[in-house]
């Protein structure tokens, strides 16, 4: 709670670096220092990793509700 009363979710929400540090934190189960002491490169790498994965994840679903909704239109 004590984050919200000093405002730090607005930090978090409107800083696309801030944000990114916490949920790639978030999905390695790593604290924000261990994110902030990887290379640059290998953070830019797990970022586009996260991008990517969503993208197809997303992709895919778009074609599983597709010939859901061909199969249900018989």
């Amino acid at each position: 709670i004590w984050c919200f009363l000093r405002g730090s979710w607005k930090k978090v929400r409107f800083d696309p670096e801030l944000y990114s540090i916490l949920a790639l934190g978030h999905e390695l189960k790593k604290s924000m220092e261990e994110i902030c002491l990887m290379t640059q490169d290998e953070f830019n790498y797990w970022i586009a990793y996260f991008k990517v994965k969503a993208d197809k994840e997303k992709l895919n679903y778009g074609r599983s509700a597709s010939k859901y909704n061909s199969k249900r239109n018989r």
